[in-house]
């Protein structure tokens, strides 16, 4: 909701949010908390194209409202490579970010993840490859829902403990 009020409001659409909790990201909402994983490390390249269009979005957040909404911190997709599942495959998210000149790290064997990462030292001898994206990292998902409605100003009237019949 506060996306299409943010997206709306640049527009100069005026739109009321309605919620039920007490917040914006209440407690019980999947936008609550401080932890949604962000990455454009994809086996398809529609959804690597969309997060890096859905980033500068985000970026733009941060700039009108001053808010610290990203943080990179890394992220290693790595495993036996049994083809392409709900999460992609680790051979199809290379192959993407290597197609889209995406900056990344290919390990090619449980080996070589392991020398990087000492702590996955259980994958030494096994057959896994991994790829790294540095970019990637977490959004401040609670905070984000409330700059975007502060990024959409005087365009967006919230109301909080909303009851809808």
């Amino acid at each position: 909701g506060t996306a299409t009020a943010f997206s709306l409001s640049q527009k100069g659409v005026t739109s009321v949010l309605l919620e039920k909790g007490s917040s914006l990201a209440p407690p019980t909402a999947s936008s609550n908390g401080d932890s949604r994983m962000y990455r454009k490390m994809y086996s398809s390249e529609f959804f690597s194209k969309m997060q890096a269009k859905a980033l500068d979005r985000w970026e733009e957040v941060e700039k009108l409202t001053g808010e610290k909404l990203l943080q990179e911190n890394g992220l290693l997709f790595y495993g036996e490579d049994t083809g392409e599942t709900v999460e992609g495959s680790v051979e199809g998210a290379r192959q993407v970010m290597e197609k889209l000149n995406l900056p990344h790290r290919y390990y090619a064997t449980g080996d070589e993840i392991a020398d990087a990462y000492p702590v996955l030292e259980g994958c030494r001898g096994k057959p896994y490859s991994g790829v790294c994206e540095d970019t990637a990292g977490h959004i401040r998902a609670s905070k984000a829902c409330n700059a975007m409605a502060k990024a959409a100003g005087e365009n967006c009237q919230v109301k909080l403990n909303s009851k809808i019949i």
